[in-house]
């Protein structure tokens, strides 16, 4: 045997794989040459150094089956489309019906001419108004609006709500007259319906999941060096040289 072909059939031992000559011929040119038989050790020292770099650093991946069924699993589950339909719909029909609102307001409330501060903050509650309606009906017919008027609405919710206890509880406003706030409360609630309904949830990545710490010995008895005692294995038929 030729050490070209020995050779060969050792690097296929190395990786796992069938030799192509017998595994005792393969040792028998290993004995009698010490060319191959320094280059078989260096091999199998140099794939036990990775071997061991691979340990070390603990990392394993996982099949892409796993990782796959592991971010279904994490992903956030979306509303029954029905559901998100009906929020739509409901959502841009209450900015209809708060646009109708403020301008029959600023059509019929009455500010003194004299008191220019209330006519000026008046008329920038009324843009405001007018700009919070027009976003629950884009929102409602363009999904992807939804998330920033979610919270732009709960934001502005609160802070109303703040003002409105305070107010009434101090006998500036009544309770009923209040009333027209309640289109905002409940078209925030449906933004943020359509919003979770809509949303494109983020894979979760490979990398994150698809590793794990791993100490199985990858390299199997294959790389018994010869003189160690310790019997190599082939894949060929399975049985010790």
């Amino acid at each position: 045997m030729n050490c070209r072909l020995a050779r060969e059939a050792l690097s296929a031992r190395i990786d796992g794989e069938r030799e192509p000559v017998s595994v005792r011929s393969v040792d028998k040119h290993l004995v009698g040459c010490s060319d191959c038989g320094l280059w078989y050790t260096r091999a199998v020292a140099n794939t036990q150094r990775l071997q061991v770099l691979a340990r070390e650093s603990g990392l394993r991946r996982r099949s892409a089956a796993a990782a796959v069924e592991r971010a279904a699993e994490n992903r956030p589950r979306r509303l029954a489309r029905p559901v998100v339909l009906w929020a739509r719909w409901s959502l841009a029909l209450v900015g209809v019906l708060y646009l109708v609102l403020t301008v029959t307001q600023m059509t019929t409330a009455r500010v003194a001419h004299s008191d220019v501060t209330g006519i000026h903050l008046f008329g920038e509650s009324t843009a405001w108004s007018i700009a919070i309606g027009a976003a629950m009906i884009i929102a409602g017919t363009l999904p992807a609006a939804a998330a920033g008027l979610a919270g732009v609405l709960i934001t502005y919710t609160c802070v109303l709500a703040v003002y409105v206890v305070t107010d009434t509880a101090k006998g500036i406003v009544s309770a009923p007259s209040e009333l027209g706030h309640l289109p905002v409360l409940v078209g925030a609630i449906l933004a943020l319906l359509v919003w979770r309904g809509t949303r494109t949830p983020h894979p979760t990545p490979i990398g994150a999941g698809a590793l794990q710490p791993d100490g199985t010995d990858i390299m199997g008895p294959y790389l018994a060096p010869i003189g160690s005692g310790q019997p190599r294995r082939s894949p060929r038929d399975g049985s010790a040289a």
